[in-house]
């Protein structure tokens, strides 16, 4: 009886750790972010709510990234964040803003450690709300969402990314 009580207990303490990492694995790339939008959040063609702190006003494209530096898909995808900040600062018009899920400072050393000119914005508080990450979005003046894209990119959608920015 002892026994198989002790294997009970070893199967049930195996049962929590395979459901804590099923957990862990489903939840890896996603970060709670923020409840300013509601469901869709980002869909194409939504109007943003207007903010001065994001003044989407001050330039004909806004774009916008989303990232977590604990987020695998964010840090394989930031060689192409670099590409797309190259593209911006030579496309007249354009800005690129982010949001770090860690908050303002560790947005900034983050890319400026990828040798990233960007304004990084902050949102509302968080609400338990829940994006997938890397994502990108573009937006215009009036804070109309115009294109986005979420995950680490294949070469063929960071050309078109890049073709938008650039008016072509």
């Amino acid at each position: 009886m002892r026994r198989l009580l002790t294997l009970a207990t070893d199967v049930l303490l195996v049962a929590v750790a395979l459901a804590t990492l099923a957990l862990f694995v489903q939840r890896q790339g996603y970060r709670i972010v923020t409840d300013l939008w509601k469901p869709p959040y980002f869909e194409v063609g939504r109007q943003l709510p207007a903010n001065p702190s994001l003044n989407w006003g001050r330039a004909r494209q806004n774009v916008v990234l989303l990232v977590s530096t604990h987020c695998a898909a964010c840090v394989a995808s930031a060689p192409f964040h670099q590409r797309l900040g190259q593209q911006v600062r030579e496309a007249p018009g354009a800005r690129l803003m982010a949001f770090c899920s860690e908050g303002v400072v560790a947005g900034k050393r983050y890319f400026s450690d990828l040798g990233l000119q960007v304004e990084v914005i902050t949102l509302p508080p968080l609400r338990g709300r829940t994006v997938r990450l890397p994502m990108l979005l573009l937006v215009d003046s009036q804070g109309k969402i115009l294109d986005s894209w979420v995950g680490r990119l294949e070469p063929t959608q960071e050309q078109i990314i890049l073709a938008k920015v650039r008016g072509s």
